[in-house]
């Protein structure tokens, strides 16, 4: 079958847009480090193909998303690629929603081509296209049942009225804000004023809000406390930060911070010249659409006390028609003040040279959206939270490579987390870093609840035959939390990377047992090739840099002979645990003694120098210097 003329340059215009975003879309797709919340998703997900399918309710009332996920997981082996790619595809179908809703209430086909053409190259919905976050999906789906209410209002049919309730449910199962569109075909006919009676339409919509209803029996059973927990917690009317005018000041600045940051300045512009000229001219569909930015805004104004832009992301599907709309109206103004004919060829030049100046500011923004995320110049509040704060994920793929050289070097490798998946001081940093670790056949995750003995105990037994690794993320002037490593003398820091904005570190520990850790001072403290004297542990890996020499292999009966033998071997540095001290009674008790597992330095032993002890005099092991033995 041959295509005509029109039809080839359809396919190839269709064709070459779907490459285009893909290729923004795909390209460094796992690059950006994952954001706390996509490690959640992608752990719930992991739960779903285990047999918890209702995990994604219970913990989140996000289900749909969550499936979509899970079910990506068995397609592509690479799962923060799988995760995002839900992300992706739904990014493109929120694309063609936009193209769809401007032919639906603007039926010119250079309309739906700019609002497509907006998403595409939009900061904001690239930016959040790139991540697993739930926000893309609800944006696609809430278009769609603006353009499914439309369709509701010319064919009022039933099969309508179930696409719409179809639509409607999906979108509550990705998330429950989504109810905020439900007036829409009732706004619908009152803004427009369909020729179909509300006699009609009525019971329509009692079929078509029957159906939506059944979505919300998980969401008021399974996932009510994940509502009570997590999203009541956000209204400002259960726990008010501050006074509510206050509260509301904040909110307006917070959204004009976010549109403005994501939308650039010449879209704001048009944008505001767009709702003017609807207004004055009374435009029904444009006011619509107004509507439709304008009733969600102001209830996450007046409503919540903690939210977050992406919660506007849906926003931008009745936005880029707008845009549109007002990008065709002064292209046409312009071809006028030019003299040029404003319809055929030129008229459509003069629109598309328009857009593109529009569009100048936002290319930078894309740019680095795409190559390096660090140096986009998202809002200061986004800034914090995926690139500087505490829940970005920079640092922790170069984590997870040190720990990957860990697992190829030993037989098996053990990472300690919080025993609370959800907590992100002590468990979603480490699964955050697990989740960039490749092969992790030979790692084993070990959960520790707080740090008292029989814990300390434990962790000594992982790392006397697996090197027994952690992970923290330390705000500046933080303490770490419960579970922090940050004083306990074992916790050597392996490496520390600082996040951008250089306020917020990864840090990377390794539990040492006595031995290695001497080794790794010897080696801090200049030591190019640290040796040391130790009495060894059955089955004690080493994974410090140095020697250990055997104490077995000295014969001595005091320390002044234990002295010289030492000077003989070129070893200057003795580890004194309480094992050594019972072992050689004799030479140790004048000088120390053991209580339990403890050493108490009596007195020092003659031109021996303490280097360090954990943790003073009344020690479990003491790291000796005895150079100036030298001269014995």
């Amino acid at each position: 079958m041959k295509l005509s003329t029109k039809s080839l340059w359809l396919f190839i215009v269709v064709g070459g847009y779907i490459t285009v975003f893909l290729a923004s879309r795909l390209v460094n797709l796992t690059h950006f480090p994952l954001f706390i919340d996509e490690v959640r998703h992608i752990l719930r997900a992991q739960a779903t193909l285990t047999g918890d399918f209702f995990i994604g309710m219970r913990e989140a009332m996000k289900q749909l998303f969550i499936w979509l996920v899970a079910f990506t997981f068995s397609i592509v082996p690479n799962k923060i690629f799988a995760a995002r790619l839900v992300s992706v595809l739904a990014g493109l179908a929120a694309a063609g929603v936009c193209y769809k809703l401007a032919m639906s209430l603007y039926p010119q086909r250079r309309l739906g081509y700019l609002a497509a053409l907006f998403y595409l190259i939009s900061p904001f919905a690239l930016f959040f296209d790139r991540l697993a976050l739930t926000d893309t999906l609800l944006a696609a789906l809430l278009g769609g049942s603006v353009i499914v209410s439309l369709r509701l209002w010319r064919q009022p049919t039933s099969q309508s009225a179930i696409a719409l309730g179809v639509v409607f449910g999906l979108a509550a199962l990705t998330k429950p804000y989504a109810a905020l569109y439900y007036p829409v075909p009732l706004l619908i006919g009152f803004v427009l004023r369909r020729d179909a009676g509300w006699a009609k339409i009525g019971p329509l919509l009692i079929l078509t809000f029957g159906l939506a209803a059944l979505a919300w029996i998980p969401i008021l059973t399974v996932g009510l406390p994940a509502f009570e927990q997590d999203h009541v917690e956000k209204l400002m009317f259960d726990s008010p930060k501050g006074p509510f005018l206050e509260t509301i000041f904040t909110n307006v600045e917070l959204a004009g911070h976010w549109l403005i940051g994501y939308l650039t300045w010449p879209f704001v512009a048009m944008t505001l010249y767009v709702v003017i000229k609807i207004w004055v001219s009374r435009n029904k569909p444009g006011l619509l659409l107004v509507a439709l930015i304008i009733f969600p805004l102001l209830v996450f104004i007046m409503a919540l006390d903690v939210w977050f832009s992406r919660y506007l992301l849906p926003l931008i599907v009745p936005l880029s028609v707008l845009i549109a709309w007002g990008t065709a109206d002064v292209g046409h103004r312009l071809s006028l003040w030019f003299r040029l004919p404003s319809t055929g060829y030129l008229g459509k030049l003069v629109e598309m040279a328009l857009f593109v100046a529009l569009c100048l500011p936002s290319l930078p923004f894309d740019y680095f959206i795409i190559v390096d995320p660090s140096q986009a110049s998202l809002p200061t509040f986004d800034r914090e939270d995926y690139i500087e704060g505490r829940f970005s994920g920079y640092g922790l793929q170069e984590s997870a490579a040190i720990v990957e050289q860990f697992a190829r070097d030993y037989p098996s490798v053990v990472v300690l987390r919080g025993s609370n998946l959800m907590d992100t001081v002590s468990s979603l940093d480490v699964i955050s870093m697990m989740a960039h670790v490749s092969n992790a056949d030979n790692i084993s995750i070990r959960v520790i609840d707080q740090f008292d003995q029989n814990t300390i105990r434990d962790l000594n037994t992982y790392a006397q035959s697996s090197p027994t690794l952690t992970l923290q993320t330390i705000e500046e002037g933080s303490s770490g939390g419960a579970l922090a490593f940050t004083n306990m003398p074992q916790a050597w820091v392996l490496a520390s990377f600082s996040k951008p904005g250089h306020r917020t570190n990864v840090i990377l520990y390794q539990w040492l047992l006595p031995h290695d850790l001497a080794l790794r001072e010897l080696a801090q403290n200049g030591e190019r090739e640290p040796k040391l004297l130790w009495l060894p542990q059955e089955k004690t890996i080493v994974t410090a840099p140095g020697d250990l020499i055997d104490i077995a292999q000295i014969q001595f009966d005091s320390l002044e002979t234990l002295s010289k033998a030492m000077n003989s071997l070129r070893v200057h540095y003795i580890l004194v645990t309480p094992e050594v001290v019972e072992r050689y009674p004799a030479a140790f008790s004048p000088f120390m003694t053991v209580d339990g597992e403890r050493l108490i330095i009596q007195q020092m032993p003659s031109r021996w120098r303490l280097v360090t002890a954990q943790a003073d005099n009344q020690c479990s092991w003491c790291l000796f210097d005895v150079e100036t033995a030298a001269d014995f």
